[in-house]
């Protein structure tokens, strides 16, 4: 049995033989460490009591950000904030313009479109199937409800083509249990 050293958060592993690699060693340190960066200047808590001439100025822009995510659906995470700034808004070929006449339905349906002919779809196969669905009642037997057009891939056919990807090279596959050593408390 192997045990490796606690880290900086009190993190370590048990092994029952020894591993291939060591996947802690390939992680950035500064990766998990980075502390979140400085609010933009002039950027408060997003309050409701900001009138339409507090977000009209430039700055403010984040203050309209953070209350679109907080406004709607709970599905709308910081990590997805920041990924629709990073890759949609700031990205160079970002064009303002060309939202006056946005209209969602139509870009969701040319985007279905493009799917459709996409690589991606390559090797899944589609199927129907029918599941039953118990009723309330112990008496009465359950109802079937066929579902159409079910898209799937073979799991060998995705097993065989991960790892044949270059990136597997980098899979860590030896079994481990991992720990935490909780802080002792001072008295």
């Amino acid at each position: 049995m192997i045990k490796t050293a606690a880290n900086a958060f009190g993190l370590w592993q048990q092994y029952e033989y020894r591993p291939s690699y060591d996947p802690d060693n390939t992680v950035d340190e500064d990766m998990v460490l980075s502390p979140l960066p400085p609010p933009p200047a002039g950027f408060t808590t997003p309050a409701s009591t900001s009138t339409s001439s507090d977000l009209d100025n430039d700055e403010n822009s984040a203050i309209r950000l953070m209350n679109w995510q907080n406004s709607g659906s709970e599905l709308k995470s910081n990590v997805e904030l920041k990924r629709l700034v990073n890759e949609v808004i700031l990205h160079p070929k970002f064009n303002v313009e060309h939202f006056h006449k946005f209209n969602p339905s139509k870009s969701n349906q040319q985007q279905d479109a493009a799917d459709a002919k996409s690589p991606h779809l390559n090797g899944f196969q589609e199927m129907s199937i029918s599941i039953e669905v118990p009723s309330r009642d112990k008496n009465t037997p359950p109802c079937v409800f066929d579902i159409p057009g079910l898209h799937y891939c073979n799991l060998t056919s995705v097993i065989r083509t991960t790892f044949s990807s270059t990136i597997a090279l980098h899979f860590h596959l030896t079994p481990f249990k991992l720990f935490h050593n909780l802080p002792r408390a001072t008295e």
